[in-house]
């Protein structure tokens, strides 16, 4: 069974983790799962317990967040900004996003600029071990099955 990349995310951000799920999918083997709302339904969620490993939602919030103990400091980062356009604002925006088959007007949008994003940015993942550590602990279990390989042998020479 595949991993799974919990998510509490503000469901401003639902159509940018949505995009990225294919991607996301192909390069790491893991799925994403948890779910979109509004922000403080979120920090609801999390106080309650939900499984989370990724939460996405407003600086305010993390803020507020980090402060109530309930996320860790410094394990926060940014991932763009979020703006709102009205349509008087930006008209060609508001004509690229019409729908030829939807007849409604749009009258707003958020756009979001993405500063950056990586599955594993080693700037916010520490690695647990270093391969010596992983070498050093994995040795005894190494021994174990040459060991363990060596009785086998025997015993299938006696037959």
């Amino acid at each position: 069974m595949a991993a799974t990349l919990d998510l509490l995310c503000a469901g401003a951000a639902q159509g940018l983790v949505t995009s990225l799920q294919a991607r996301f999918l192909a390069e790491t083997g893991a799925g994403l799962g948890g779910r979109f709302g509004a922000v403080g339904a979120m920090k609801e969620a999390l106080e309650a317990g939900e499984a989370c490993d990724v939460m996405v939602v407003t600086d305010t919030m993390v803020n507020a967040l980090i402060a109530a103990g309930a996320l860790r400091a410094g394990s926060n980062a940014p991932l763009g900004r979020v703006r709102l356009v009205q349509a008087g604002e930006d008209p060609q925006l508001m004509q690229e996003l019409h729908h030829p088959d939807y007849s409604a007007t749009v009258e707003r949008a958020f756009v979001i600029t993405i500063e950056g994003y990586d599955w594993n940015c080693p700037q916010h993942i520490t690695p647990r071990f270093t391969e010596a550590e992983v070498t050093a602990a994995v040795a005894p279990l190494h021994e174990r099955i040459r060991t363990l390989e060596a009785e086998l042998a025997v015993l299938r020479q006696k037959g």
